[in-house]
């Protein structure tokens, strides 16, 4: 239900084996977390994140006293509450948490390890947040060298990476740069998904950004100063 969005139909569930699990096999049991977890999402999905944040403040908690260092319910859970600091337009708080989940996903899964490729991208989109986009541009560049290597160049994770690295580059205006990145993207949508599919038509306008900035600029450089 929540992958295909039906957020409250999700939490009804959810909500129904944490109250199982608790019941039967106590408030701090993995599947029991795991469940609160599983809430904690439904809730930001929904937009609800102060009620998200604290629950997931809360677990953080527990899984820290009860779980093994690096347990996948407590990464999930710090990954979970950065990306809700992230939406509350709260970079550095993000930041401080993607940090060491970072360490521990590295340490765990591997460099190139699905889950950990998703939060150096986390970590990059507090840094864009923060207008650094110099800091940005290397992580989604290790991001993207991840996905390319662990799906290929047509997956659609490589592509979402592509098109943000070229709105990275068109905000530092290294035109070149944004319209090879952008390319690539477009081309890998529109194959895969078409041309009026929202992701493609986001790379189409990404592209026009860059065509009308240089028309700007090549208009401004042709301008005769007065005497």
């Amino acid at each position: 239900f929540l992958e295909r969005g039906m957020n409250e139909e999700a939490e009804v569930l959810f909500r129904k084996t944490f109250e199982i699990c608790g019941n039967l096999l106590g408030s701090e049991h993995p599947d029991t977390l795991r469940a609160t977890l599983n809430i904690g999402m439904c809730l930001h999905k929904k937009g609800e994140l102060t009620e998200a944040a604290l629950l997931f403040q809360g677990l953080l908690a527990i899984c820290n006293r009860v779980l093994e260092h690096g347990h996948p319910t407590e990464l999930l859970c710090m990954n979970n509450l950065g990306a809700v600091y992230l939406d509350q337009d709260l970079p550095h708080k993000a930041m401080e948490v993607f940090m060491p989940t970072l360490q521990r996903y590295e340490q765990k899964l591997g460099p190139d390890h699905p889950d950990t490729l998703r939060v150096i991208l986390n970590l990059g989109k507090c840094f864009f947040s923060n207008k650094d986009s110099s800091s940005a541009i290397p992580l989604y560049q290790r991001a993207l060298h991840g996905y390319e290597k662990s799906f290929g160049d047509n997956h659609p994770h490589t592509l979402i990476c592509l098109n943000d690295l070229g709105y990275l580059f068109l905000c530092k205006n290294d035109f070149s740069s944004a319209e090879t990145f952008l390319q690539r993207a477009l081309n890998g949508f529109a194959n895969i998904y078409g041309r009026v599919h929202p992701n493609t038509l986001n790379c189409v306008n990404n592209l026009g950004q860059i065509f009308e900035l240089r028309r700007r600029l090549f208009s401004n450089s042709n301008i005769c100063p007065r005497l």
